[in-house]
């Protein structure tokens, strides 16, 4: 099933660059960050109904939430 995904460019450029220049991470510490705001819909969307998924700041604000910056720096 194909699920469209709407991103408001300021919702992961801004808190992704955000916290990828605070820990300066490089480009993988930020497609890491990016990949954590959308590793949940990856898995979960294939699966259900939606139709749409709409990642805004706070979407995008409350998954970093759930990531170890720490870890990504000493990767990085």
């Amino acid at each position: 099933m194909w699920c469209k995904i709407i991103i408001k460019v300021y919702s992961l450029e801004g808190e992704a660059w955000t916290q990828a220049l605070e820990y300066k991470l490089g480009a993988r510490g930020l497609r890491s960050l990016c990949e954590a705001v959308l590793n949940d819909a990856m898995f979960e969307l294939p699966e259900s109904d939606v139709k749409a998924l709409k990642v805004t700041k706070s979407y995008a604000e409350q998954r970093l939430v759930k990531i170890e910056l720490l870890a990504l720096k000493v990767v990085s």
